[in-house]
């Protein structure tokens, strides 16, 4: 074989690797930002429902946040403030996703957070309406919210 055959085919050749590689990545950032909206949207049901064994799941161990109405020392104060929250004021999350990027094991997710006291009542009010950054870390394979921040 020709010296310049060689040469081209293995420079095909490290090409058509390197294409797999980078495809096969993007595909699983694109399967690890989708796992990622499924699980916020799951954490929102929660907080919505009050659901004690869904927030369980969601926030991780040192769990550190910034939250507008509420103090925790721990992930199980601030999971019982959470459920006891909803029981006496009825309060609703909703959100929109602004972004998620999510290439490896560590993710983050920036989202515009409202929360309603007294939902679908006479007394409903807004309770804050601002911006979310919530960092997520991969769990035995689930995502869990290990940091977030409220901020304007």
């Amino acid at each position: 074989m020709k010296p310049i055959f060689l040469f081209s085919f293995s420079i095909f050749l490290l090409f058509s690797i390197s294409n797999c590689n980078s495809t096969h990545n993007l595909k699983k950032s694109e399967q690890l930002e989708q796992s990622l909206r499924k699980q916020i949207i799951f954490h929102v049901i929660s907080l919505n429902e009050g659901n004690k064994e869904g927030l369980e799941k969601v926030y991780a161990e040192g769990y550190e946040g910034i939250f507008p109405v509420s103090k925790f020392e721990s992930k199980e104060d601030l999971i019982s403030q959470l459920v006891e929250n909803q029981k006496k004021q009825g309060i609703k999350v909703e959100i929109e996703i602004l972004e998620v990027s999510a290439k490896s094991d560590m993710a983050y997710a920036v989202l515009d957070w409202t929360a309603i006291s007294n939902f679908g009542t006479a007394n409903q009010s807004e309770l804050y309406h601002t911006k979310h950054l919530q960092i997520w870390v991969r769990v035995d394979n689930n995502w869990q919210l290990t940091r977030s921040l409220f901020y304007n």
